[in-house]
């Protein structure tokens, strides 16, 4: 199964395989940008082909002609075919056998949605689907391969044998339809409006085809728990796209039950139906926390939802003195912020009111980066310039990092109070050196513990104790870090305004763009993470997959999926001005870190 988190921009051709059949769709479908047939092959202009395959049933039907539109928005892609029998560029069928007629789109590879849309008319000379619009099923998900030619099945009437399940983009719901998924938030970033979820449940036959068109099955979905969830209303028009309104928060998991029963030119047919475990993480959506290190000369937090709203919360995240770091603690539900001027931890709930831990988080110097590793009751700090004793005797690094030491450490390790805790290692770099400017910090679900050194321009990797493991160069700047949850892939933010992709053993992958230097040219990809400026901050968001940077530059947020495309963001200001709130109060000013809280 594959989610329909992100939709990637597609090429401006299709090439339709039906005489007669090209076109822009009709009847409330977004036509098509306009194609160009001679345009380059794909593999030339880093497109791949997919071909849709509409199976025919033979005998009388009512449906004439289909449209199919391949993504939403300005690049949008859609083409128009005849399906009657007998159609100029569908197969001639054996008496009892079903036709079959295609269409061919040029497309980005990657995860991208189509839309289906049945007619009662055939084509009119333009191409264009006429006549009644008997059924439409929008958003349906499907992957274009890289390597290989790509190929989507539907079929116009038949038994279902299973049936696929996806959520709707923007969603904040993760996983599949087989091992269940997990919903971050019942209520919106604002924690009083409900979230109500789009899901699109699709039956399909035995060869795996999608069954639409006005003899499809007939879908439900229920709540196995309607206190929380309501059962599923399809959305107006749209036979296989469903709502989950929201009623209630509780956290106990729940199930949702999806049926297809058999349409009428399937007598006999047994219905088909599964239970998706739906796993609630979390009262609220996911929330956006920019730490602003410039205003009023001692730094603000500002909250915001996903698309950039700003969400108005009951504290001032007071005590901040040049903050510069901020992480989240799931498990205690706390903010911590490392304070450059006043070198102190301050510590918050997620509304921004003060808490006090009973441990002084001692021995940092000047601290820049953190990462709070919840799983594991552990804040890491990056300190500069190899912390206190390095300022004054140059021995910093010269006995093991434990507590009575601590001051020589580049990273200081405390427990959710802020007591101190012992590492055998030293942090030092492999060179012996200590890291100089450690504003990034990440630890992984292994253990290992990450540190990007914006003096040094590079990424060190360390054991949890504080041993080296490895390094590898980086761009100019070596600021955040940030590590997807499904691939373990990490993204590094160099402020010479480029973000890189790397493995988790520091391994380029294609994804950098920008003015990073002293990289592998070769593995540039021009389109990546584009319009970041000064990057100083990289988080992800685990609702749905995309990458957050602050850019310290020009003062906003850019948020990119996983391949760095450029997600257009829905907030206030977004898209001519900076990320956030642009009024009286100001705007966001010196963004240096940043946090995603689920």
């Amino acid at each position: 199964m594959i989610a329909a988190n992100a939709l990637r921009a597609i090429a401006l051709v299709a090439v339709v395989l039906v005489a007669g059949c090209g076109g822009r769709s009709s009847a409330g479908l977004p036509p098509a940008a306009p194609g160009n047939p001679g345009a380059a092959s794909p593999a030339s202009a880093g497109r791949a082909t997919v071909t849709f395959s509409v199976k025919v049933p033979p005998g009388p039907q009512a449906v004439r002609s289909v449209a199919v539109a391949v993504d939403a928005g300005s690049n949008q892609l859609s083409a128009g075919l005849n399906v009657a029998l007998g159609s100029t560029g569908c197969t001639s069928p054996a008496p009892a056998s079903p036709a079959v007629c295609s269409v061919v789109f040029y497309a980005t590879p990657g995860d991208h949605t189509f839309s289906f849309a049945a007619y009662d008319d055939v084509l009119d000379r333009g191409g264009k689907p006429q006549g009644t619009l008997l059924s439409r099923s929008a958003g349906i998900p499907f992957a274009v391969p890289a390597t290989a030619p790509g190929a989507v099945s539907v079929a116009l009437q038949g038994a279902p044998a299973s049936i696929a399940i996806f959520p709707g983009a923007r969603q904040d719901m993760q996983g599949t339809q087989q091992s269940g998924f997990d919903v971050y938030g019942v209520f919106k970033a604002d924690g009083v409006t409900p979230f109500d979820r789009t899901i699109t449940a699709v039956a399909t036959d035995a060869g795996g085809a999608f069954i639409l068109g006005p003899d499809a099955p007939a879908m439900a979905l229920v709540s196995s728990d309607p206190n929380t969830f309501a059962n599923g209303a399809a959305v107006p028009g749209d036979a296989n796209t469903f709502t989950l309104p929201a009623v209630s928060y509780n956290t106990k998991r729940m199930e949702l039950a999806v049926s297809a029963t058999p349409g009428l030119s399937s007598p006999g047919a047994a219905p088909a139906g599964v239970h998706v475990p739906l796993r609630i993480l979390a009262r609220n959506a996911p929330r956006i926390y920019v730490m602003d290190h410039l205003t009023n000369n001692v730094g603000k937090v500002w909250v915001f939802d996903e698309e950039g709203n700003q969400i108005s919360v009951a504290g001032d995240f007071a005590g901040l003195n040049g903050g510069i770091g901020i992480g989240y603690d799931a498990r205690l539900s706390r903010l911590y912020v490392s304070n450059e001027f006043s070198n102190a931890m301050t510590v918050y709930d997620p509304d921004g009111r003060t808490i006090r831990t009973s441990g002084a988080f001692p021995n940092l110097y000047f601290p820049m980066g953190l990462y709070v590793d919840d799983a594991r009751g552990q804040i890491y700090v990056g300190n500069f310039s190899g912390g206190i004793d390095n300022q004054s005797d140059g021995g910093a690094g010269a006995v093991p990092c434990n507590v009575p030491h601590a001051g020589t450490c580049g990273v200081t390790v405390y427990d959710e109070e802020g007591h101190q805790l012992a590492a055998a290692g030293g942090w030092r770099e492999r060179e012996g050196v200590v890291p100089y400017l450690p504003y990034g910090v990440l630890v992984d679900t292994s253990g290992r513990v990450y540190l990007t050194d914006a003096g040094y321009n590079r990424a060190e990797a360390y054991d949890a104790s504080g041993h080296a493991l490895f390094s590898w160069p980086t761009g100019a700047g070596a600021h955040g870090i940030a590590q997807d949850a499904a691939t373990k892939h990490l993204y590094v933010a160099d402020d010479a305004a480029c973000v890189s992709g790397y493995d988790r053993d520091g391994g380029q992958i294609a994804l950098a763009a920008g003015n990073c230097t002293g990289r592998d040219i070769a593995a540039r990809d021009g389109n990546a993470f584009q319009n970041v400026r000064g990057p100083i901050a990289v988080r992800q968001n685990p609702g749905n997959g995309w990458l957050y940077v602050a850019n310290y530059a020009n003062n906003s947020v850019t948020a990119y999926d996983r391949e760095g495309n450029q997600m257009a963001l829905h907030g206030k200001n977004l898209n001519g001005g900076p990320f956030g709130f642009n009024g009286s109060s100001g705007v966001v000013n010196g963004p240096i870190g940043i946090e995603v809280v689920p």
